[in-house]
């Protein structure tokens, strides 16, 4: 049994003497990875309704908001008479200091086009990975809303989002 012991404790030596060496760095910490740059993306949107009486904008979120009805006279959330809305746009990407591409926005109410605009990207210039673009919505009256942003690199879409807006109108 003694000897067994010895034979295996000079293989246990001797394997440890030949088993190269490895720092605590290279067990503990992974190679790093190559930073991937972030897509560009329509990161978001809200709008906000401008009440004509005070020439403020209202607060609530009109994707999120409850109680729009009959916001045309001024009932429900508006408060006052309100029929236009500040639409912005929010973009997410590595920088917008040289991106190329363009933004398209259309915002229709049933079969009615309320905006049709495209942005050309280049012109947002923000070192930054975010950017806000301000559209104007006029003319809303009763019935869903329906915005979409898609934004194109170069002629290619490469993020699009769509929001409804729910007004309502009635007795």
């Amino acid at each position: 049994m003694q000897r067994c012991l010895k034979i295996s404790s000079v293989v246990v030596v001797a394997l440890t003497l030949a088993t190269p060496a490895v720092s605590r760095a290279e067990v503990a910490e992974p190679e790093p990875r190559p930073r991937v740059p972030q897509p560009y993306s329509v990161a978001g949107m809200h709008a906000f309704l401008f009440l004509r009486e005070s020439g403020k904008w209202h607060s609530e979120d009109l994707f999120t908001a409850p109680g729009l009805w009959n916001t045309g006279i001024g009932e429900g959330l508006a408060g006052e008479p309100a029929s236009s809305a500040s639409l912005v746009v929010q973009l997410h990407g590595e920088s917008f200091s040289r991106m190329t591409g363009k933004l398209d926005v259309v915002a229709m109410q049933g079969k009615r086009s309320l905006l049709k605009q495209t942005v050309r990207v280049v012109d947002l210039f923000s070192p930054k990975q975010d950017v806000s673009v301000p559209f104007l919505l006029n003319n809303l009256g009763c019935g869903e809303v329906v915005v979409t942003a898609t934004l194109r690199i170069p002629s290619r879409p490469v993020s699009t989002m769509t929001k409804k807006i729910n007004f309502a109108c009635g007795e």
